[in-house]
């Protein structure tokens, strides 16, 4: 029994899939394209292809917005590791600064072709913590600033517990 109904179920798949219903016009001639995409002239090929390059064309600003997000986690991981190298004695305590162990998070933040960086540390937000962390922004400053490699940070702040701010700087070169 179930033979003949997979049988039976196959089979009007199969006519109705092979059923053309479309009359030919008298002077048209049938698409032999088996692609389910029309081929369209050079010009409206290159206006496509043009349209493609954004891969969401009905909302550009979320095209742009992954690329910033691209763009903020390369930056982020080249500068974990900038710092991680330098100043956290790459792994080694014995090498590394006094202040490297209080950072607990970098993030760096894309505002249209500026760069925010935020340095998360588990400081207590205090006057002397405040004063602490003064000494996150040289190195910042080093790593931005660069004469090899430029980056356009313009402004860094330090966050400490509950997420206070306990100091912040804008780039002393702009």
């Amino acid at each position: 029994m179930k033979r003949f109904v997979l049988i039976m179920i196959s089979l009007q798949l199969f006519i109705v899939g092979c059923s053309n219903n479309k009359q030919l016009e008298p002077n048209s001639t049938p698409n032999t394209n088996l692609s389910s995409e029309q081929v369209q002239p050079p010009e409206q090929q290159d206006q496509a292809l043009i349209n493609n390059q954004n891969p969401d064309k009905n909302n550009p600003g979320e095209a742009e917005r992954n690329d910033d997000e691209e763009i903020e986690k390369k930056l982020t991981e080249e500068l974990k590791t900038y710092l991680y190298e330098n100043f956290g004695g790459a792994g080694n305590p014995e090498f590394a600064t006094s202040w490297y162990k209080y950072i607990d998070n970098v993030r760096i933040n894309v505002y249209e072709d500026e760069l925010e960086v935020t340095i998360y540390t588990s400081i207590y937000p205090d006057d002397e913590g405040k004063e602490y962390a003064e000494k996150f922004f040289p190195p910042i400053w080093g790593w931005a600033n660069r004469a090899t490699d430029p980056k356009n940070v313009t402004f860094v702040k330090v966050m400490g517990q509950n997420n206070r701010v306990l100091a912040s700087q804008t780039n002393p070169l702009y």
